[in-house]
């Protein structure tokens, strides 16, 4: 079954490398749903707003006086 399917050498390649990028995310949200039953838009607002404070440092010295 597992020889059936033939990929090309790039494609195999790329297959493998966007899932390397892919795992961490993933398993962060699988973590994070398992923590506590969020709902998707709320994951994607809390990955969006850690993302903000990690580039902007500026904003949480704002938030914060």
């Amino acid at each position: 079954m597992t020889q059936k399917v033939k990929l090309r050498p790039f494609e195999s390649s790329f297959n493998v490398r966007s899932r390397n990028l892919l795992k961490p995310i993933i398993s962060r949200f699988l973590i994070a749903g398992a923590r506590r039953v969020a709902s998707l838009p709320e994951m994607i607002l809390a990955l969006g707003t850690a993302t903000l404070f990690k580039l902007t440092p500026l904003y949480i010295n704002a938030f914060r006086t």
